[in-house]
């Protein structure tokens, strides 16, 4: 499994590629997300307002939308997403 993680203006994009055999269980993590579950360390889920999921056979892409006036950091992001890949090897 890989991803990357951009910026396009306020929104931060995130594609992984490679997850086929764990597409259902990535994405679960990412609406858990959206509804305020975060598994991120810090407060980014405070300025989300939601998560655009689109899936794919062998990817997952994901557009983070802030809340008006807000924006995200993109290294706290890059946190979040070493803990959903630590999440994911947990088999959660």
């Amino acid at each position: 499994m890989k991803y990357d993680i951009s910026e396009k203006g306020p929104e931060i994009r995130i594609r992984f590629k490679g997850i086929a055999e764990r597409l259902k269980n990535l994405t679960e993590i990412f609406r858990d997300c959206q509804n305020g579950l975060c598994v991120c360390p810090d407060s980014q889920c405070e300025n989300l307002e939601t998560i655009d999921i689109e899936p794919g056979d062998d990817e997952l892409n994901l557009r983070f939308i802030p809340k008006s006036g807000r924006c995200f950091n993109k290294t706290e992001i890059e946190k979040c997403m070493l803990k959903v890949v630590e999440r994911l090897s947990a088999g959660e």
